[in-house]
């Protein structure tokens, strides 16, 4: 009886992680660390910190920001829902539609949109 048992366990054990796996698969194919869904790319959670015109991005919680934050841009607008885990990285909290941007560390440029690829319908970046 025990045997039995320890077979049918084994077998649903390996029916589970094989389902598991596909599904793994399905949900991992897009990656948001490396591209974005839309032109606004509001998702987009990776890590680039230069614009396309090669300005270092300033951190979105600066206490001594060169470039004023906008005061209707919040923690809740960044999707790591917080301005401080968003770093100095490209976002899109004000839904721009140039797509993720920063306010940037160069004195003569407010802020400047981010090169940030679109994700084909396999995940993958353009």
């Amino acid at each position: 009886m025990h045997v039995e048992r320890y077979f049918l366990t084994l077998t649903l054990l390996q029916i589970l992680e094989s389902t598991v796996a596909d599904a793994m698969d399905n949900t991992s194919t897009i990656d948001l660390f490396k591209c974005k869904l839309s032109q606004l790319g509001a998702e987009y959670r990776g890590f680039a910190v230069t614009t396309v015109g090669g300005f270092r991005c300033q951190s979105w919680s600066a206490e001594q920001p060169l470039h004023k934050i906008n005061v209707d841009i919040s923690d809740s607008d960044f999707p790591e829902k917080s301005m401080k885990l968003a770093k100095n990285y490209c976002r899109n909290p004000t839904r721009d539609p140039r797509g993720p941007w920063c306010y940037t560390l160069e004195p003569t440029v407010t802020d400047d949109e981010c090169d940030v690829p679109l994700c084909n319908s396999g995940g993958r970046c353009h």
